[in-house]
């Protein structure tokens, strides 16, 4: 728990310097992968491997607490939220992130639109 508290705080200091920091989310249920780029304000949802990604611009990055951090749209919408949990999963494979992510327009299906993310800073790892 003390080491969790303490990357938490110190990926909440990275994140407050001008430095860009970049998000890459995987859910399986349904299979998505997720982009969003702080320095470009982009969101980047691929529903698949063949097919056009939707492209959300004017996505803003706010720190709700040293661990949960929210993506916003220009109208002040939410439209994830990303939580550093060491614990984060894809739902279908054995790789760990350190970020949960749940995808406020999915959040009614079954599993609540919820993935696993790595960042520029925090990797993923294979169990």
């Amino acid at each position: 728990m003390r080491q969790l508290l303490l990357l938490s705080v110190l990926f909440s200091a990275f994140l407050a310097t001008a430095q860009a920091e970049v998000f890459e989310c995987t859910l399986s249920e349904p299979a998505l992968n997720v982009r969003y780029d702080s320095e470009s304000e982009r969101v980047t949802i691929k529903k698949d491997l063949l097919g056009q990604p939707d492209i959300k611009t004017d996505i803003s990055f706010h720190i709700l607490a040293s661990n949960i951090y929210v993506l916003k749209s220009s109208d002040g919408k939410q439209v994830a939220r990303i939580t550093l949990s060491n614990n984060g999963t894809d739902g279908a494979t054995e790789t760990l992130y350190p970020f949960d992510i749940e995808l406020n327009s999915l959040s009614t299906l079954a599993n609540r639109g919820i993935g696993g993310c790595s960042s520029t800073l925090l990797k993923s790892v294979k169990r």
